[in-house]
């Protein structure tokens, strides 16, 4: 179980994140989703991802989006996003997003 500090330091992580994409300093950006990461660590299953808090499952997807698309790695993009279906299998839009990542990484 997290700590409230633990929770603060990586939602100030997340919060950093959010401001750099606006920024569109993108390499910023994942450099403080993976340090959110760091603190919280990652979650084996949607329950885990839940005692966690469920903002945290979100940094794998917006992880995988930056660097499938802002990047163009799209192994990265499919290892984020990977983590993130574990937890969320349901989630249709990511789902489609993680089948066009897999689709432009075999070409």
């Amino acid at each position: 179980m997290l700590t409230h500090d633990e929770i603060l330091e990586a939602e100030s992580h997340i919060k950093n994140a959010i401001s750099f994409v606006k920024q569109k300093c993108f390499d910023a950006a994942i450099h403080e989703y993976e340090e959110a990461i760091k603190i919280v660590g990652i979650p084996n299953s949607w329950d885990e991802a839940f005692q966690k808090q469920s903002l945290f499952t979100e940094v794998y997807l917006l992880l995988g989006e930056l660097y499938a698309v802002k990047k163009k790695n799209f192994s990265k993009a499919i290892s984020y996003l990977d983590i993130y279906r574990k937890c969320r299998p349901n989630d249709k839009e990511a789902n489609d997003f993680y089948y066009s990542v897999v689709k432009n990484n075999s070409r």
